[in-house]
């Protein structure tokens, strides 16, 4: 059949549909058969309605899709550059604790020391009071 397409499309153009029905319409006397032809074309028109308006819902879903799939990225970038922050801060919170213990480690050995020169003076003063 001249015209037919694949599946999803349709198979002949609704407006050829329509133009055929109505040619057929004018040449038929019989009243009862005009009438059943306007009732075909009148589906015909309501199926043509529906048709757009499921390409037009189709073409939002798209639109939204895409938007979704933007904002998609967009969250993985943000999750990426806070999962990124979030180890930067542990990486300085262990680097201030490494340089906390090895302050206190510093101040003990600054202690010890000043015991150590303490017990000298007092060796020293010791030795110089015999």
């Amino acid at each position: 059949m001249p015209g037919v397409q694949k599946a999803g499309k349709a198979m002949i153009p609704i407006k050829d549909i329509f133009d055929l029905i109505t040619q057929l319409r004018d040449k038929i006397e019989d009243r009862k058969i005009v009438s059943e032809l306007l009732q075909i074309q009148a589906h015909i028109d309501f199926l043509h309605s529906e048709c757009l308006q499921a390409k037009e819902r189709a073409l939002n879903y798209r639109t939204q899709l895409s938007e979704l799939n933007e904002e998609k990225i967009e969250l993985k970038r943000e999750i990426r550059d806070l999962k990124d922050a979030h180890r930067k801060q542990i990486a300085d919170i262990n680097m201030m604790h490494r340089m906390e213990m090895a302050g206190a480690d510093d101040a003990r050995e600054m202690a010890m020391e000043d015991l150590k020169q303490e017990h000298f003076k007092e060796i020293e003063e010791l030795k110089s009071h015999n």
